[in-house]
């Protein structure tokens, strides 16, 4: 009879007491945490019959369902309904739960003393020789090791370096090699390195002799024909050749390498020329006019208009160069149609197969680049990748946007336009202070928007649909449909909560003006009321900013621009309204008192 280890043992052999948890009861709370003397226990029960629990004096039932008593949900005690505040609690562990109905974990063991063994046989059976690998010892020799996709077997490795007649032998270290009618034929060493010995290497049916590269991912391979009329034989040259030379046969099944006479096709009239040219390693296609190279489809298949290399930079396949290059689509016809430009994207290498893209794949790309006086840069980008994962009738995308920041010299990701038509910008803390800045042409005034918000508007970008709910004017003025205007201020996003002071004497200190804005400004210069942000400051300096005034590029000026803050002031105003209306109802109390004597 097999059983576990030489020292079987029992998770839990006596009754635990879990901690109480009735201070933590709420009427509202159903999960709390299992612990015995404030820690969890090791190991935990596996089921929660394993548990005896009490609430309020009543026992509960364990019921892994949860649909009524209690069940074990990781380390916690989970209620099927919350237990009443003030309810007691008594919960204990019950004891003689073994390893296996409770998961908890086997002795290592060793070849010796095996974690499983037989009742008859204690150094026969399975134990853990190291981490991910399970060994099988007999009469405490390992004698098999189990691992991550591996079986190893040492009594089976051949130790002899005499040659068999048919089997395999270890000739020298780290070698292993294979014999038949006592000759040795096949032999591979500590490197990899295979080596037939005599005798020929046949790989029937069509059978490939691949070559990998690097990683294994790959490979390249040399088939025979599937009829081949009688056998071939070919002997490779003794010595490489050099460069741009070619194999070629001498009919018999020698290669030699020789090099191939250039050819060229051309067809010329007057200063024009179209020519083929095969010189064996760059052929191409080229057409020349008034004695100039115009373009060339090169051996890579690309197309190059206004120069014969091809810009090792950007490896296009098609590229023009020119001091004024630039190129053209114009369409006629009598409809609403124009020219159009087509990116298209499939994961399938097939060309002309479609297969499905994923979320994430690029579905083309603008760059705009130069040179930065030693080699070529991008300064653009314009990008269109999957927004989501696409499918029949479903290809959601996005648009991207990204530009080279100054002293970098590769685009980042600055503005990007989702599926759903949402705009994120990004900017950074170089350079200007701002990330989007909105320009109008016309004067301040009540009469044209820098921002119109429309709602319940249809699937267009018209401004004319929908309910306009939010505007901003060019004279700066905020509009809304509710004149609704708030701030975040839940309780929990808030610390250090008191009552703030008496704000009856910087109310009654600031000084109410009107006044216009000068017409240099900009700003209409109709009578307005409001304060002064340096009277304000020597009153309430917390409700005074500013910000340092800056030319068109940016520049810092040395001066700065003060604003008031309003909406705090608005709160200052509403305590000193408190204020007023208790001092407001004690006169009242003591003209009420006066009157009744």
């Amino acid at each position: 009879m097999a059983y576990i280890g030489n020292d079987p043992k029992v998770a839990f052999p006596n009754y635990k007491n879990i901690d109480d948890i009735s201070g933590s009861f709420n009427s509202s709370t159903t999960s709390f945490a299992l612990l015995v003397s404030g820690a969890a226990p090791s190991p935990l029960p596996l089921n929660s019959q394993q548990c005896l629990i009490s609430v309020g004096g009543v026992l509960q039932r364990p019921d892994d369902t949860g649909s009524e008593g209690f069940r074990l949900s990781g380390g916690n005690i989970v209620f099927s309904s919350a237990p009443a505040t003030g309810a007691d609690f008594f919960g204990v562990i019950l004891a003689g739960a073994d390893y296996v109905n409770v998961g908890a974990n086997f002795p290592d063991g060793s070849a010796a003393v095996p974690s499983i063994t037989f009742s008859d046989d204690s150094d026969t059976g399975f134990f853990r020789s190291s981490s991910g690998s399970v060994s099988f010892s007999s009469n405490a020799v390992s004698s098999a090791i189990f691992g991550a996709n591996s079986f190893t077997a040492p009594s089976f490795i051949p130790t002899s370096s005499s040659v068999p007649t048919n089997g395999i032998f270890l000739p020298s270290a780290n070698t292993v090699s294979i014999s038949t009618n006592s000759t040795e034929r096949f032999k591979i060493n500590g490197t990899g390195e295979a080596t037939v010995l005599g005798g020929n290497l046949t790989l029937n049916a069509q059978g490939d002799l691949r070559f990998a590269d690097s990683d294994s991912s790959n490979f390249i391979a040399l088939q025979a024909p599937s009829t081949i009329s009688s056998n071939v034989t070919l002997t490779l040259p003794s010595a490489d050749g050099s460069n741009g030379q070619v194999l070629t046969t001498n009919g018999s099944g020698t290669l030699s390498f020789t090099t191939p006479a250039a050819t060229s096709d051309k067809i010329t009239e007057g200063n024009t020329e179209a020519e083929v040219v095969d010189t064996g390693s760059d052929g191409h296609f080229k057409v020349t006019t008034e004695g100039t190279e115009r373009f060339r489809c090169d051996s890579s298949g690309r197309l190059l208009v206004g120069t014969s290399t091809s810009n090792a930079d950007y490896n296009s396949n098609l590229q023009i160069a020119s001091n004024s290059a630039s190129f053209l689509a114009s369409q006629y016809s009598s409809n609403a149609s124009g020219p159009i430009a087509y990116f298209y994207k499939s994961r399938s290498t097939t060309i002309g197969t479609g297969t499905i893209v994923q979320n994430g794949d690029e579905l083309g790309s603008i760059y705009f680049g130069g040179s930065d006086g030693v080699t070529t840069r991008q300064g653009a980008l314009i990008q269109a990748a999957v927004d989501a994962t696409p499918g029949s009738g479903d290809f959601p995308a996005r648009l991207i946007f990204s530009v080279t920041r100054d002293s970098t010299s590769s685009p980042i990701e600055r503005m990007t336009l989702k599926n759903n038509g949402r705009l994120g910008v990004l900017s950074d803390t170089t350079g200007d202070n701002w990330t989007l800045g909105l320009n109008s042409v016309h004067l301040a005034n009540t009469s044209n928007y820098l921002i119109l918000g429309n709602a319940g508007a249809a699937y267009t970008t018209d401004n004319n649909t929908g309910t306009n709910v939010f505007r901003v004017y060019t004279n700066g003025n905020v509009q809304n449909t509710n004149n609704s205007y708030g701030s975040i201020s839940d309780i929990k996003l808030k610390e250090n909560v008191v009552d703030a002071n008496s704000q009856w004497n910087d109310l009654k200190a600031l000084q109410v003006r009107n006044y216009n804005f000068k017409e240099e400004t900009g700003q209409q210069t109709h009578t307005q009321i409001g304060l002064i942000a340096q009277e304000v400051e020597l009153v309430s300096p917390g409700l005074v900013s500013e910000s340092p005034d800056r030319d068109a590029e940016g520049n810092d000026l040395g001066t700065v621009t003060k604003s008031v803050n309003y909406s705090v002031l608005y709160m200052k105003a509403v305590k000193a309204l408190q204020e007023a209306m208790e001092r407001i109802e004690q006169l009242e109390a003591k003209v009420a008192a006066l009157e009744a004597q």
